[in-house]
């Protein structure tokens, strides 16, 4: 009996053995992943566009779920009335209530310079979100046409393109050296008007530095090393408390002043 004992024991301590040493094999040994701050960023990126994107549709299907009634109404007034439009249909019914002497309540009228005022504070409200915003209004109003945009939309409309347009130009240039002095001159603006619209404003500006009246665009100073023309390629903490909005928009300056923060 005791002979059994000792070979059950020794057969669990086996098996108990066996055990810890397959977990000591199947630890895994593999380096944790370290990120690059550019890794680090894409992904960052990654999960806040899919954030956005699942924001975005659940506010769409509220919407489209809130609106739904009114939606079937207007195709029930258009079929009764045979209209094309939920404005046609409101004009007739408007019409046909007035003949019958039932007052229909007026909406209320804004003057051009009221319309114009209110839509100037729309806009700027946009523009102070971000140009992200500026470019998904534009393009969101641009679906609508501006045959079908009202009054206030058409101005708000054009504000916001106008602006979209100067922004893309200004970074367009931006990108190639060129400061917001020299974009924002009487000289290049006056120079700039006699091309179509649809021409790159790059090659605008290549055509205009070879111009008798052209402001050439100065090195700006925190970029040198002192009187010397040679770039920097590390900025200290002063340096870069120095530089401006349109500093920063230059890529160049941008990821050089990334770059010498991270040395700090």
């Amino acid at each position: 009996m005791n002979e059994e004992n000792l070979v059950l024991e020794d057969t669990e301590n086996a098996d108990e053995l066996t055990a810890e040493e397959t977990v000591e094999e199947v630890v895994d040994t593999t380096p944790e992943k370290i990120y690059t701050e550019d890794e680090l960023n894409a992904r960052v990126d990654e999960l806040l566009s899919k954030k956005i994107a699942r924001r975005e549709a659940k506010i769409r299907k509220e919407l489209e779920r809130e609106y739904r009634p009114y939606k079937e109404l207007g195709t029930v007034v258009n079929a009764g009335l045979g209209t094309d439009s939920i404005q046609d249909a409101t004009s007739n019914l408007r019409d046909f209530y007035s003949k019958k002497g039932i007052e229909i309540p007026s909406q209320p009228t804004y003057s051009d310079y009221d319309i114009k005022v209110l839509a100037q504070d729309e806009a700027n409200n946009i523009i102070d979100m971000g140009f992200d915003e500026v470019v998904e209004e534009v393009d969101r109003l641009a679906d609508i046409g501006v045959d079908n945009m009202t009054p206030r939309e058409r101005q708000v409309f054009s504000v916001l393109a106008e602006y979209r347009t100067s922004e893309e130009k200004r970074k367009e240039l931006a990108s190639v050296g060129v400061s917001a002095d020299v974009y924002e001159s009487k000289e290049f603006k006056d120079f700039a008007a006699q091309f179509n619209q649809n021409t790159p404003i790059s090659n605008i500006y290549k055509l205009y530095s070879t111009s008798a009246n052209a402001i050439k665009p100065e090195k700006i100073g925190s970029m040198k090393n002192g009187n010397t023309q040679e770039e920097k390629d590390f900025f200290t903490p002063e340096e870069v408390d120095k530089l401006t909005a349109e500093d920063y928009d230059n890529p160049q300056i941008f990821e050089k002043v990334r770059r010498s923060m991270a040395k700090w």
